[in-house]
């Protein structure tokens, strides 16, 4: 159950209006005065520094609105958006409050909106090249590897608790498929920060988790394996951790979540 959440809709909504004042006055004068408010496309998508963003929480593992997230061409944007437009910093600046990939300069990972990747199997384990990419051609007889960022700031010794990672592998088939990556927190604000990549191949495919792949990296651990086909990929979601899947992390800690996928190509 999530805090500080009042009964009553009309109080709720007061609430979330007035969080959000606060953390937006917060963030500017923290960041001084670098981040702003895009320019809003109706209610659910913004344009913010040349990258579409999504307003609406992603859609759920299991959901009947998976299909939407297959395509019958290859030809065409993301559809897998990052979001909520969010307060962010500059590295070595954090909030008063806790919050999920909110440096726009990290120097570990760049801006941390950014926060899933993907890359063919042999290039991830050496990164050589390029980095990690938002779009990518899938071929056959290939292993991918898709990663999330994972980073909490706020005030020193702060705990998030009920920490989740939730990946939506779609297994519709089309020419263009999406892929979302989830990260919610009960204490953080906002309470879930969501990022994506698209994968797409000139014939139609379908994505297939790895069996045991699936593992959270601490900056400062050793890998956590994830259960990836009962949790991970599922909308209750794997809980991480700094040592264990407890789904407690403090401020200043981050890691990584990795899966590794394959296509599967008709004939």
């Amino acid at each position: 159950m999530r805090r500080w959440v009042p009964t009553d809709e009309d109080g709720h909504r007061r609430w979330q209006l007035a969080v959000a004042t606060v953390a937006l006055v917060v963030s500017v004068v923290a960041a001084g005065g670098t981040w702003w408010s895009a320019t809003h496309r109706g209610a659910t998508v913004v344009e913010n520094h040349n990258t579409i963003v999504s307003q609406t929480p992603p859609i759920q593992p299991g959901s009947d609105d998976t299909s939407k997230l297959c395509q019958p061409t290859s030809s065409g944007g993301s559809l897998a958006s990052w979001g909520p437009d969010r307060p962010m910093f500059p590295a070595g600046q954090d909030p008063p409050y806790l919050a999920v990939n909110a440096h726009n300069d990290d120097p570990d990972h760049g801006s941390e909106r950014n926060a899933v990747g993907i890359l063919p199997l042999d290039e991830a384990m050496s990164e050589r090249g390029r980095g990690w990419q938002d779009r990518l051609e899938v071929t056959r007889d290939n292993i991918y590897v898709v990663r999330m960022r994972v980073h909490f700031i706020g005030p020193e010794n702060a705990t998030g608790s009920g920490v989740t990672a939730m990946f939506n592998l779609p297994t519709c088939t089309g020419h263009r498929i999406g892929i979302f990556g989830i990260i919610s927190s009960d204490d953080a604000f906002p309470y879930e920060t969501w990022d994506g990549v698209t994968v797409w191949s000139r014939d139609d495919f379908n994505l297939v988790y790895i069996p045991d792949t699936a593992v959270y990296v601490p900056a400062d651990g050793d890998p956590i394996p994830l259960n990836g086909e009962e949790e991970l990929l599922t909308a209750k979601g794997a809980l991480l951790g700094s040592n264990t899947p407890d789904g407690i992390m403090r401020a200043g800690e981050s890691g990584y979540v990795y899966l590794k996928i394959r296509p599967q190509f008709a004939g």
